[in-house]
């Protein structure tokens, strides 16, 4: 009888602790998809005048998603003209799509530190990319650039720099200035030279310069 009576606790406390775990599934998930709704509606809402709405009814909002079509291929200008959504953004995320240029007053941005540009047809940054002081990482991935500006070398803060799948031939001599850069990917460029200073990135871990034209000799 004893034993018996054993038995049926061991099983209560197996059946709490499953139950236990069942709840934290049914409790976390949603939290992580109200989570990852958070960011994606930005995305998803069909008209990009409602994301400006959207950061203000929603402090907690550090990341934007913009994408564009062939039927609105210009870059937000709405972002720029609230003061709430520059001060808040932290991380910018461009998705694949059909822009063209960034506006010239995008070092607006100025808490920026991480900038994501996927499949577009930018052919380079806007100088103004130089301001944005905070920036620690930048993606650029499958983009014709043709040249970064000499004002990438004023993010004394940068510490990862891809430009993956584009038409750079070399970097500006300015690059020497991103002394905490660790890692630098210029995969699938049109690269045949390296600039001088590009020795003064002390902290350079990875440098990633498959698919380019350029002399194994001079990338070692």
């Amino acid at each position: 009888m004893e034993v018996g009576a054993k038995k049926i606790a061991l099983w209560a406390v197996l059946v709490s602790v499953i139950c236990g775990i069942l709840l934290g599934i049914t409790v976390v998930g949603p939290w992580v998809s109200k989570k990852r709704q958070n960011w994606n509606s930005i995305k998803n809402d069909p008209p990009i005048d409602q994301t400006v709405d959207i950061f203000i009814q929603n402090p907690s909002y550090q990341g934007i998603s913009i994408e564009t079509t062939e039927a609105n291929s210009e870059f937000p200008s709405n972002l720029l003209e609230n003061q709430q959504v520059i001060d808040q953004v932290i991380k910018f995320i461009i998705e694949p799509g059909v822009l063209r240029d960034l506006p010239d007053n995008f070092g607006q941005f100025h808490e920026l530190t991480t900038l994501t540009i996927f499949q577009n047809r930018l052919t380079t940054l806007p100088p103004s990319i130089g301001n944005i002081a905070p920036l620690e990482t930048i993606t650029i991935l499958d983009n014709p650039m043709a040249y970064l500006p000499d004002e990438i070398g004023n993010l004394v803060n940068l510490r990862t720099l891809v430009v993956n799948g584009g038409y750079l031939e070399t970097l500006p001599p300015t690059i020497g200035n991103l002394t905490q850069l660790s890692v630098l990917d210029l995969r699938n460029n049109n690269i045949s030279i390296l600039p001088e200073e590009i020795k003064l990135l002390k902290n350079l871990k990875y440098l990633y310069l498959g698919g380019n034209p350029i002399d194994p000799v001079i990338a070692h």
